[in-house]
């Protein structure tokens, strides 16, 4: 009986809480609309397809037989068969993704390092020799 006779302060108390709602809700409108803000991409579009680069760069060493083959050539035929424009940011790009692709080859024990860990210059990588007597 007690909680009937306190329902209607308590349906009271709510309506004066959605009367104030009601109005501080305008002043928080967006006033932008959202269709023109524009994305924000967090990480470069891929060079090129995935996949593409690895099956470049073990399909190159092994047509090499064995001999090493400079990274700078690797980047560069790879941007030509891959019909990427030769800008100095695809160029940039392409050559980043190629050194970190054969660093991760070389820690599986596919392609072989000729040049020292640390050098600032291009390096000179092969075909893991295993991987050359098929």
């Amino acid at each position: 009986m007690k909680q009937l006779e306190e329902l209607p302060k308590k349906v009271s108390a709510f309506e004066a809480e959605l009367k104030a709602l009601d109005a501080v809700i305008p002043l928080h409108e967006v006033k932008v609309d959202p269709t023109v803000i524009a994305g924000k991409r967090i990480h470069a579009p891929r060079i090129a397809p995935n996949g593409a680069l690895t099956a470049f760069l073990l399909r190159t060493l092994k047509e090499s037989a064995g001999e090493p083959v400079n990274s700078r050539v690797l980047t560069h035929n790879f941007m030509l068969e891959q019909s990427i424009e030769m800008t100095k940011a695809n160029l940039n790009r392409a050559g980043q993704a190629v050194k970190n692709r054969l660093k991760n080859l070389e820690k599986e024990k596919v392609a072989v390092r000729h040049h020292a860990p640390k050098s600032n210059d291009f390096g000179i990588w092969s075909l893991h020799p295993n991987l050359l007597q098929d």
